[in-house]
């Protein structure tokens, strides 16, 4: 079977070099720093093998003839491989790995040799951030060479520029860099004036009336995206951004929080979304009770395959719905802080079937919520065919979980929370009954990320935790509890409790986790945690904390009801103590803000410290290194090497001309 050909890499013929691959010496190259410096790029690349745990039975004559065959065959591996019998599709691939754990290396693997250079150019320069720097670099003629890579190689362009400098010379700047690329298949625009009084009008469009070797032309196969678009700009500008917006080759449209709250329609909005018939996704954000469209007779919304509405005060009936909205290629649903009954109620229920994507978030209107909560158990069960990722917020009393057992081979993300939460410590949260976690442990094969509520009143703690352990590909968890600190309790300095509790269940998921993975037989990085967030009492990011005299009291001593610890691997971590658990701060509405963000101990040293390190605890195994996510930082490491003043071991760009 032919390997697959990326789109990005049709247009380069990557020729081969014969280059001999060494299990000892990984590259025959003829420079010595060429070996130094591949030879640190793989060791960041690779992690040492993980310890085997010493077997607590006596070794019998079968064991020692076994590792003996196992040194044989070892042994037999050890031969050279030509580097050109691997596809250069495989090459892009590890490439692309190493671009996105870090910058810095993709640009020093050019300098290995000139096959590698060959390979990893297209990967470096195939998404570009058009950043203030490099748009208004002092000397262009430095990096020309770059421009060129630019034009040949570069697919996908970023553009958010701050609002410093005049928006129309941001365009121009713009547009000398993307007028010249000669494939360009995405372009995104992130508006960054949105609460500036004044609008960025710029005319983005004729970025595309132009293409390379032919003037006037749309380039029909660019998609763009348009994101934190302010809806009261568009609104007071709706002509001007009408003509600056591409709307034949809009496919994702994302409007930013307006601030404060639109008071009036959105009728230039609508004027953009009914002009833009390729538009495929669409969010929307309002604050509050929010604003709606308002249809005239003949207006019809193009076929959304993703559209997220919050805050989006829904009043529209069946009828309406089919006349004025297309929901026959919805895969992507969204619907937050709104009436989310209603919303379904008013959708045809045969569209939903290509759901992927369903995420739901009532106002808050209590009347409705059982017969919210038994519509949506309906629809999972009767209406969809393949969810991968749920998050719900229902009345646990009335959804049913077997519903779910519909979707058990392809449902990756699970959010289900109750409406009550954790906001007051006098009310109890409907927790999932421990029958119907084993059940979902069971069959949900697929499943890598959850979030649930337990109330330790309301269910087995210890068995609840045990039981989340037995998912078999669950890394990710979130785990909303209740604070154990009473508003009545003496003030002990120097006792954290919510913080004890919170350690002692990190240990227990990472105990139960270790058990899970012997009785299946597997230490794959399916089998470890990646990162546990356990949020008390009802955490948010920005909230207004508790308002009772008690609790009151409480917060000017430093102890609080809402705190949130996180427990994830971090790459510097020794593989014996690989977890560290962190507190998040919070922003306080109201309050002056207090520093809460603070690095703990590893999860073994506090176990040492509190008498429990006979609790044995795994390390990773092969288990997943956190991978920063830096990709837009790309254009500025670049620029940090030409113009910092001190020049790296070589040339930055292929045949850098001298400056």
């Amino acid at each position: 079977m032919a390997a697959t050909v990326h789109p990005a890499q049709k247009a380069h013929t990557i020729p081969s070099d014969s280059l001999n691959v060494c299990r000892r010496t990984p590259f025959s190259l003829h420079s010595d720093h060429s070996d130094r410096l591949l030879s640190k790029l793989l060791s960041r690349q690779t992690s040492p093998p993980p310890a085997t745990r010493p077997s607590k039975r006596a070794k019998t004559t079968h064991d020692s003839q076994v590792m003996a065959a196992a040194a044989r065959r070892s042994r037999q591996r050890r031969t050279c491989t030509r580097l050109p019998n691997l596809a250069s599709e495989i090459l892009v691939l590890i490439f692309e790995h190493v671009r996105e754990s870090s910058i810095r290396d993709i640009i020093s693997v050019r300098l290995v040799c000139r096959w590698f250079d060959k390979v990893a150019t297209p990967v470096e320069y195939q998404t570009l951030v058009l950043t203030k720097r490099l748009l208004y670099f002092r000397n262009p003629e430095r990096i020309y060479d770059a421009y060129a890579n630019i034009s040949l190689h570069t697919n996908h362009v970023f553009a958010s520029i701050d609002e410093i400098e005049s928006c129309h010379d941001n365009h121009r700047a713009v547009a000398r860099i993307t007028t010249s690329i000669q494939n360009l298949l995405t372009f995104t625009w992130r508006y960054a004036r949105t609460r500036s009084s004044s609008a960025c009008t710029c005319p983005i469009a004729q970025l595309f009336l132009t293409t390379p070797g032919s003037h006037g032309r749309l380039r029909r196969g660019t998609r763009v995206f348009f994101e934190n678009v302010a809806s009261r700009h568009l609104e007071n500008h709706h002509n001007l951004y009408l003509e600056a917006i591409p709307t034949e080759l809009l496919v994702s449209l994302k409007m930013a929080i307006p601030s404060p709250p639109l008071m009036t329609g959105i009728n230039g909005l609508k004027q953009v979304l009914l002009n833009s018939r390729s538009l495929e996704s669409f969010h929307y954000q309002d604050k509050g009770q929010g604003t709606r469209f308002t249809f005239s007779a003949g207006e019809r919304l193009p076929p959304l395959k993703k559209l997220r509405l919050e805050c989006y005060d829904w009043c529209h009936s069946r009828e309406e719905v089919l006349r004025h909205w297309d929901f026959s290629r919805i895969q992507s649903l969204e619907l937050l802080d709104m009436p989310v009954f209603k919303a379904l109620r008013a959708i045809e229920a045969f569209n939903l079937y290509g759901l992927h994507t369903l995420v739901t978030r009532d106002s808050g209107i209590s009347d409705t919520r059982e017969e919210l909560s038994a519509h949506l158990a309906w629809i999972i069960r009767q209406r969809t065919r393949s969810l991968k990722k749920l998050e719900l917020t229902v009345d646990m009393r009335h959804f049913d979980p077997a519903s779910l057992l519909v979707h058990a081979a392809t449902l990756e993300i699970l959010s289900l929370r109750d409406f009550i939460g954790f906001g007051d410590e006098s009310r109890r949260c409907p927790t999932m009954w421990l029958d119907h976690l084993s059940m979902l442990a069971r069959e949900l094969k697929n499943l890598h990320t959850l979030e649930l509520d337990m109330d330790t009143l309301m269910t087995n703690p210890p068995a609840f935790i045990e039981t989340l352990a037995r998912f078999p590909s669950l890394h990710t968890l979130t785990l909303h509890v209740q604070t154990v600190v009473h508003p009545w309790d003496e003030v002990i300095s120097g006792v954290d409790r919510d913080a004890e509790a919170a350690m002692h269940i990190f240990t227990a998921l990472l105990r139960h986790k270790s058990a899970a993975a012997v009785a299946m037989y597997s230490h794959t990085s399916q089998n470890v945690w990646r990162q546990v967030t356990l949020n008390i009492g009802g955490w948010k990011p920005v909230m207004v904390r508790r308002l009772s005299p008690a609790w009151k009291s409480k917060n000017e001593h430093g102890v609080f009801a809402e705190r949130c610890f996180v427990m994830q691997q971090h790459s510097g971590a020794s593989l014996a103590d690989p977890y560290f658990v962190t507190e998040v701060a919070t922003e306080e509405l109201g309050r002056e803000q207090r520093e809460q963000h603070r690095q703990r101990e590893p999860v073994r040293a506090y176990l040492r410290g509190t008498g429990l390190e006979d609790q044995a605890i795994p390390g990773p195994g092969l288990g997943h290194q956190p991978i920063s996510e830096n990709t837009h930082h790309f254009t500025e490491v670049v620029l940090e090497y030409i113009s910092g003043g001190a020049r790296p071991p070589g040339p930055i760009f292929a045949h850098q001309t001298k400056g």
